[in-house]
């Protein structure tokens, strides 16, 4: 099982790679995201996660890559569902 920290980094790389699927962060996926992140415990965490593959202009495949590792390896969770919806 992976910390709690890495599952919200994880989360915020996989909410950047799904965002970048069509090749571009639209401004209102950023609103939404942070809509929805605002009302989470660990909002803040994995805005920053996200932010941080943002701007460093990650590939949204290796951020995909990197948040299903995490995500096997850690097991379930009951965040999960709140990453879905």
């Amino acid at each position: 099982m992976v910390s709690k920290t890495r599952l919200n980094d994880a989360f915020g790389e996989l909410i950047y790679a799904v965002a970048l699927a069509d090749g571009l962060i639209q401004k209102e996926e950023l609103d939404k995201i942070e809509e929805v992140l605002q009302n989470h415990p660990w909002g803040k965490d994995i805005k920053w996660s996200f932010d941080y593959e943002n701007q460093k202009n990650n590939d949204p495949k290796d951020a995909y890559e990197k948040a299903l590792y995490v995500l096997k390896e850690h097991g379930p969770d009951p965040d999960y569902p709140f990453l879905i919806d």
